[in-house]
């Protein structure tokens, strides 16, 4: 049967093995291949085109998932003929590999976004969760979370080092950045925890530039009036200091943590604004917001959910909580640490 493939220029290997290894994969892919032949009755009856594309899968398949080749030979061997068709042609223009990286991408946003609910709003992990030393390490790895168009650019660091980096975006010489102070309303100097920028996307104008600093809280403590004036300050500090100034850059300011109190609802919720908007500056641009952490996984959930029922993909607590144990274990809090697999009740 290998001769007759060989024969019909179908057998996805040329010339001789080079070595043990590979004759030893030979003799291997020979053996599946022959159980493929005899499974699927019609395989020997179809065209050598079919039987290329099959046996170069089936080859793929072994080099990239030797522990999954079973099930994946299931799925894709036995696929309709009109999707084994797609797939064929899908693979004319990208890679298996390619395929397989982005279908693992949603997957573990999806698992992560599910760990993440779980650390927030679980009873135990709701008190226990550090907001620098363990929410935010988890989240500098993870920015699309607030949007896909973000990428880290700062962490927990003062508002000169914002500026500094602002400028190197900008193209712009950092020069007596750092001797100069940025002062907050107070004279104090303040540390932010995250601040993102639009660089992955590409934009309609260059030149612009999309500021996100965040101001992270613990999950137990609310966005009070208090944490709103701390980002206010912020932000008016970037107003205030000339060398922030350009008119193709917005900055928005975010207060995040799991609630928001009655006062701080209140100046939040305006008639006339977006629900979260408390200040809105033109010149520089600067909005500043209360951002409750259910609104910005309801946002990330509902960019990925097309994909998710395309691939058919099931998110549960315990994946993600398993994908945290195996991306982010040391930054789980105790009631997390042992528990690589189940939800703790």
């Amino acid at each position: 049967m290998i001769e007759q493939w060989k024969a019909e220029r179908v057998y996805p290997f040329e010339g001789e093995p080079r070595s043990i290894i590979e004759r030893t994969e030979r003799e291997v892919f020979d053996v599946v291949a022959k159980n493929v032949n005899d499974y699927l009755p019609d395989f020997e009856g179809s065209d050598a085109k079919s039987k290329r594309f099959s046996l170069r899968l089936l080859k793929e398949v072994m080099e990239s998932s030797p522990s999954a080749t079973k099930r994946i030979i299931r799925d894709v061997l036995e696929l309709p003929a009109d999707r084994a068709k797609d797939l064929a042609e899908l693979l004319q223009r990208t890679t298996l590999t390619a395929i397989i990286n982005a279908s693992k991408t949603i997957s573990n946003r999806l698992d992560f976004l599910s760990g993440l609910d779980l650390l927030l709003f679980d009873p135990t992990s709701k008190q226990q969760l550090l907001e620098r030393a363990q929410l935010q390490k988890i989240l500098e790895d993870q920015a699309w979370v607030f949007g896909e168009q973000f990428a880290l650019t700062v962490a927990d660091q003062s508002l000169n080092e914002v500026l500094a980096k602002h400028r190197e975006l900008l193209g712009r010489e950092p020069g007596a950045d750092r001797e100069a102070e940025v002062e907050l309303p107070d004279g104090g100097r303040g540390i932010v925890d995250l601040m993102l920028s639009r660089c992955l996307i590409p934009q309609t104008d260059p030149e612009s530039r999309h500021h996100l600093v965040i101001e992270l809280k613990r999950p137990s403590q609310r966005i009070t009036n208090k944490v709103l004036g701390q980002v206010e300050d912020y932000a008016l500090a970037v107003a205030k200091d000339e060398r922030f100034r350009d008119s193709r850059t917005t900055w928005e300011f975010w207060a995040v943590s799991n609630a928001i109190d009655d006062t701080a609802r209140t100046r939040t919720t305006q008639k006339g604004r977006p629900r979260g908007l408390l200040t809105d500056l033109d010149d520089p641009a600067i909005q500043v917001w209360a951002m409750p952490w259910a609104r910005i996984l309801e946002g990330a959930r509902a960019r990925l959910h097309f994909f998710q029922q395309r691939l058919e993909l099931s998110a549960s607590a315990d994946a993600g909580l398993s994908y945290l144990h195996k991306v982010h274990e040391k930054y789980l809090p105790p009631v997390f640490a042992n528990q690589p697999r189940s939800v703790a009740k």
